[in-house]
């Protein structure tokens, strides 16, 4: 099998990523093939809109990584969020008990929202 590392032609190796993530497995198969290459040749990473958690882990294993100003680029987190459901469990008569210990400890309850500091 021909590989970019093999071929003398080839002085380096750009790789687009443009990924909202996905499976654990396939990007720790591409993190391992992209080094494997950067062994011999100069790996290059091109992010283009989003490069997340999977997309990312990849993009670590090249010697350069290049972005546009409004690409979204993070590990597993940077993207979440929280739903609140405290307002409609008291339109329909549910009420529910926090028990907590510590601060910030309810801060993923679906009953409670975010107090700003």
């Amino acid at each position: 099998m021909h590989s970019l590392s093999d071929d003398e032609d080839v002085r380096a190796v750009v790789l687009r990523i443009d990924s909202p993530g996905g499976s654990a497995l396939a990007s720790d198969l591409m993190w391992h093939a992209v080094r494997r290459v950067a062994k011999h040749k100069p790996v290059i990473v091109s992010i283009s809109d989003l490069c997340a958690s999977g997309g990312y882990y990849v993009a670590s294993a090249a010697a350069r990584i290049l972005a546009q100003d409004s690409s979204l680029v993070g590990s597993i987190g940077i993207v979440g969020g929280k739903i609140v459901f405290e307002d409609l469990a008291q339109r329909v008569g549910v009420h529910g008990e926090r028990l907590k210990r510590g601060k910030h400890a309810g801060w993923q309850s679906a009953l409670a929202r975010l107090q700003a500091r």
